[in-house]
């Protein structure tokens, strides 16, 4: 799953030469598709880096746009950008600009990022189930995991689900408190209104 733990920071001077922070991380070329994450000019990665060497291609969010200095998505196409990454200077072409996709709550800003598909930083295995016996399909990764890595102990399995409604679990609390207090000023008011158009039944009758 692509959370906050997988990024890493990077600093880019842009056109107005204003230092800019933004963050990075490494992903697949499956990775946008699998996260439906819209491709807003260019194409996603064709591969991944094996090699340690500094991203040639890289893929920038919405955010980054305006940061860098771009008028658009169209206009960051093919640019070649120096940053500062993994404590040196790296030059990368852009390839491509995506939607922005929230790492984070939503309590927090989105920010730039920059996308590359460098192996070596790859931590996290992402796999889409279809929800028909996901049981046994779990078992059976276990058991491949296991055939393959045998001392590497057991998987440390996450579901996205579950992820976000970690992250926005308070949120939803808060929603449910503020409609059940909504639920009751409503009772409230209905109970007065009630209350005061007998009183004013009766006093007409008087």
């Amino acid at each position: 799953i692509p959370i906050e733990q997988d990024i890493r920071p990077g600093w880019f001077t842009n056109t107005k030469g204003q230092l800019v922070q933004f963050t990075r991380q490494s992903v697949d070329s499956d990775f946008f598709s699998l996260y439906r994450v819209r491709v807003l000019a260019g194409s996603g990665f064709s591969g991944i880096y094996t090699e340690d060497v500094p991203p040639r291609e890289i893929i920038i969010n919405r955010s980054a746009i305006a940061a860098f200095g771009f008028k658009d998505a169209t206009d960051a196409l093919n640019r070649k950008i120096t940053y500062q990454a993994d404590n040196k200077p790296v030059t990368s072409t852009i390839i491509g600009v995506v939607e922005d996709m929230r790492l984070t709550s939503v309590r927090k800003p989105l920010r730039p990022m920059v996308f590359d598909n460098q192996a070596k930083f790859f931590s996290r295995l992402s796999i889409k189930l279809n929800g028909k016996a996901t049981l046994d399909t779990l078992r059976h990764i276990d058991q491949i995991w296991a055939r393959n890595n045998p001392t590497a102990g057991p998987i440390e399995r996450h579901f996205y689900s579950e992820y976000l409604d970690n992250q926005y679990r308070d949120m939803i609390q808060q929603s449910w408190v503020c409609a059940l207090l909504s639920c009751v000023g409503i009772c409230l008011s209905i109970v007065g209104i009630r209350g005061l158009s007998l009183h004013l039944a009766r006093t007409r009758r008087r």
